[in-house]
């Protein structure tokens, strides 16, 4: 196995978890569509120290755009990924913003101001407006990643934890306990991930946050 695949198993070991929404999504109107504003949501307590360690780190943001009514429906999905390396010799945050629309880049010159801006996620243009009936009652669900693997990378680190696994009970008093507690963890943590492919997702991770905004109307907005 590759230092590079080592390194992202013991990632995906120390930052397992998934969460509901503590995001507060706020809609807005802007040149005629529809669009989101993500502010807080809530990553773990290391990521400040994963930002500084010179490696690429990934936040991957979904958002539907659902109508409410006697039956509900998906009008608009839209991905949106913000990708922050630490240059070290610049000493200085490069942050690019990957959507539909292209690419941005910006150089933040510290890690507060790149907390700041993962912390208020903008995204426009989810959907126009003109058409739309202003008392028609809508609501966003939204998923955030961080760091996620595509379903081909996450099979082959599968294969690995499967060839590095022990199906011998031990008993947790013994010799060897701590080590068997640790596989055992590192086993459910992976099967997190995997229940996420099982369940139709392209895209999975460590971290997952998920959550839905409340029902809003176009006719409470202010264009």
């Amino acid at each position: 196995m590759s230092h590079r695949t080592q390194i992202l198993i013991a990632i995906i070991i120390l930052t397992c978890s998934t969460s509901t929404s503590a995001a507060e999504l706020t809609p807005f109107i802007e040149n005629g569509q529809l669009g989101v504003v993500i502010k807080n949501p809530g990553y773990p307590e290391k990521l400040h120290k994963d930002l500084v360690s010179g490696l690429t780190n990934k936040v991957l943001i979904q958002v539907e755009v659902l109508t409410q009514g006697h039956t509900q429906s998906t009008e608009i999905r839209k991905v949106v990924e913000i990708a922050v390396k630490y240059e070290i010799w610049d000493e200085k945050f490069k942050v690019t913003k990957t959507e539909a629309d292209g690419v941005t880049s910006q150089m933040l010159p510290s890690l507060n101001e790149v907390l700041i801006a993962i912390s208020n996620i903008r995204i426009p243009k989810l959907m126009k407006v003109d058409g739309l009936g202003k008392n028609q009652e809508f609501r966003f669900n939204y998923a955030a990643l961080l760091n996620p693997i595509d379903k081909e990378k996450m099979e082959k680190i599968k294969d690995w934890v499967i060839q590095n696994s022990s199906a011998t009970p031990v008993d947790p008093t013994g010799f060897g306990a701590s080590r068997n507690v640790a596989q055992a963890r590192k086993n459910t943590l992976f099967n997190q991930i995997f229940e996420q492919y099982a369940n139709g997702e392209r895209v999975a991770a460590a971290w997952r946050e998920n959550g839905e905004s409340k029902s809003f109307r176009l006719s409470e907005m202010t264009p």
